[in-house]
């Protein structure tokens, strides 16, 4: 289809992406089915903060409570949190992006 791939984002470079952003500066990055640039995001946190210093987290049922905890000591640290499967808890996302959006995230 004729200027097809002109509607495609362009393909998530994850080395460019940190470059580019503030190191308080939460990411957000949304996938498509199928896609999963984790390991990616873990190879890049080990040569940057260092493998200890980033975490993963599934979300469902029984996470929110591991997941919050998780973000505010990872903040506190200087470490990275990613957080998969948000689409599994979607009521607790306004609660997420409260604690996100705050100047300072609290214990």
């Amino acid at each position: 289809m004729p200027g097809y791939e002109r509607a495609l984002p362009p393909p998530l470079n994850l080395r460019r992406l940190y470059a580019e952003t503030l190191e308080l500066e939460p990411v957000l990055i949304t996938i498509s089915p199928g896609a999963d640039p984790s390991q990616e995001l873990a190879e890049l946190a080990a040569e940057t903060v260092g493998r200890e210093n980033y975490h993963e987290i599934s979300m469902g049922q029984g996470q929110a409570d591991v997941a919050l905890a998780t973000l505010r000591e990872s903040s506190r640290n200087g470490e990275w949190l990613c957080l998969k499967n948000l689409h599994l808890v979607t009521s607790w996302l306004p609660l997420l992006e409260k604690v996100v959006c705050s100047p300072v995230v609290i214990s």
